[in-house]
């Protein structure tokens, strides 16, 4: 076979050995997050360890540092997932519509939010991680979702002032965040998501707010 040169581009067959290594790289770091995913779940972030995730992977130690540097690393790639689903709950343009209810404007905000977490027990562990000491794609992840939040009030709210505005999406942040980083309040999590909403809906109220 000639070597590759303008006249004799590289046959796709001589190609193949990179383009298999590459899938198989991308296949085991989805393994690897696979697993981390189940570890975090069941033991909690702080009891998470790298040789726990490599040994529910079926792979060694070693071979998960190929990868990935640490367990902060792996949680970073974890919450990536997770990150674009909330990107895209706040991005909803219905959100804006003034004449869209306040309840309907929480509904969609929160439940898909609460959806994230009764389906994935990572969800949550991950969530609480806000300081950016922890895991700074996380604290990221939330300094958008306020300011997204705030985009949402503003256009639905256009007399109010973007300071009071981002005073009221930090304190209905914070509020949610009780709900999703918590395994239970009230000892219902369907009970815990009305009164939540309620609780939200009644402070926006007295904000004046919609």
């Amino acid at each position: 076979m000639p070597a590759a040169s303008p006249e004799h581009p590289p046959h796709p067959d001589q190609r193949r050995p990179r383009q298999y290594r590459q899938r198989r790289g991308l296949e085991r770091m989805e393994l690897i997050l696979d697993a981390a995913t189940r570890v975090v779940a069941e033991v909690g972030y702080e009891r998470t360890t790298t040789n726990a995730i490599a040994t529910r992977a079926g792979i060694s130690p070693g071979s998960l540092y190929q990868y990935f540097s640490s367990k902060e690393d792996i949680a970073s790639a974890l919450w990536e997932r997770y990150a674009e689903r909330l990107s895209a709950i706040v991005d909803d343009e219905a959100l804006t519509r003034p004449d869209l209810p306040p309840e309907e404007v929480v509904n969609r905000i929160i439940d898909p939010v609460h959806a994230l977490k009764t389906a994935n027990r990572d969800f949550a562990q991950l969530y609480a991680r806000t300081s950016a000491d922890e895991l700074e794609s996380v604290a990221r992840a939330h300094t958008e979702f306020h300011r997204r939040l705030v985009e949402v009030l503003a256009a639905r709210n256009p007399k109010v002032s973007r300071t009071e505005l981002a005073d009221v999406a930090a304190i209905v942040s914070a509020m949610f965040s009780t709900t999703v980083t918590s395994e239970t309040l009230t000892g219902d999590p369907t009970k815990d998501l009305a009164e939540m909403k309620r609780a939200i809906l009644a402070y926006m109220g007295a904000r004046g707010l919609r």
